[in-house]
């Protein structure tokens, strides 16, 4: 849990999530995620189990920042090549004062021309040691947090035909009868809670079942219609 940032406990809405989007099961940068169905995480444990791995690429105000970096370059660039030849120019022409001035300018800006142009080295290297760090925590939560992933279910991964997508309409209802409670106003108490979490666990008994097995499956379908009554659709309603 401790990635979990105060700001995502309080977002929290009291019902767990029908589907959990989980980071690949390799661990690896950019390995894509995975849409699981949840079938006995709390909201805070789905939120864990659905942590991101550290983005690998720079966010958009280091790379603002790296752009305006490089373009100060280029125009102290263009500044200090035009005040060289200044310079020259007033040294064959004898004039003292502005070869000093030319002389003085550039000797403040030929330093800053080359703290800006190892900056971007200097600010690539911080980058990667730190992504290496995050991403090594991030890695040892992922490993942690590997049982609460054991709790999901991949839905296009249930070899039956008629289980998987059973199983896909209950949950796809479930989610939708989630989004209509929290529209509303989540009632007093915790029934909504109470009773999707039940849902959620029949319809995992179903899809999990070794075979099709009637009773499981109707278990299911009255779990998921009565939450449903709650969200305010009627029974077999989609």
């Amino acid at each position: 849990m401790g990635a979990i940032t105060n700001q995502a406990l309080q977002d929290l809405t009291g019902l767990p999530p029908v589907y959990v989007e989980v980071p690949d099961k390799s661990g690896l940068p950019g390995a894509g995620t995975s849409k699981l169905l949840n079938t006995g995480l709390t909201e805070a444990e789905a939120l864990a189990a659905a942590e991101p791995a550290p983005d690998l690429h720079p966010s958009k105000a280091q790379e603002r920042r790296s752009t305006i970096l490089c373009v100060s370059w280029i125009l102290g660039s263009i500044t200090g090549g035009v005040l060289l030849g200044l310079y020259n120019d007033a040294v064959q022409d004898g004039d003292a004062g502005r070869a000093a001035w030319a002389l003085t300018v550039l000797a403040v800006l030929v330093p800053c021309v080359l703290v800006l142009s190892a900056y971007p080295n200097w600010t690539r290297r911080s980058f990667i040691r730190d992504y290496k760090q995050l991403h090594q925590a991030w890695v040892a939560r992922f490993v942690g947090n590997w049982p609460l992933r054991e709790r999901l279910v991949d839905v296009d991964a249930v070899p039956d035909v008629w289980q998987r997508v059973s199983t896909r309409t209950m949950a796809d209802t479930l989610s939708n009868d989630r989004e209509a409670i929290l529209a509303q106003g989540m009632p007093a108490g915790q029934e909504p809670a109470t009773m999707l979490a039940g849902a959620l666990a029949a319809v995992s008994a179903w899809a999990r079942a070794p075979w099709s097995d009637p009773a499981l499956y109707r278990a299911a379908q009255q779990a998921v219609d009565g939450f449903g009554e709650v969200a305010g659709r009627r029974p077999g309603g989609r």
